[in-house]
């Protein structure tokens, strides 16, 4: 009977604690995973957002600064064109002026 009930005891303590051993080892291995897998998660996330968060960023700083320098060119072209205009009929109208006053004053 001793002999049965050391046996027994022995055969589940060893049960048990195998038992034990793999719901703990399970439990750790599936809260290591999944801590890890987290840790992975946030780090893709937290990087692929910087990723996006940098492209958007260019993007509308080119596209800003394109138009920002559209914007001038423009006003520069309209400036030069009207600045050339004024100089241009400036001119013509006192040659034409001259003309038309020497053609009277002959």
């Amino acid at each position: 009977m001793y002999d049965l009930l050391t046996v027994l005891m022995n055969y589940f303590i060893t049960v048990l604690m195998y038992d034990l051993l793999t719901v703990l080892m399970n439990y750790f291995i599936t809260v290591l995973m999944y801590d890890l897998l987290t840790v992975l998660m946030n780090y893709f996330i937290t990087v692929l957002m910087n990723d996006l968060l940098t492209v958007l960023m260019n993007y509308f700083i080119i596209v800003l600064m394109y138009d920002l320098l559209t914007v001038l060119m423009n006003y520069f072209i309209t400036v030069l064109m009207y600045d050339l205009l004024t100089v241009l009929m400036n001119y013509f109208n006192t040659v034409l002026m001259y003309d038309l006053l020497t053609v009277f004053h002959k």
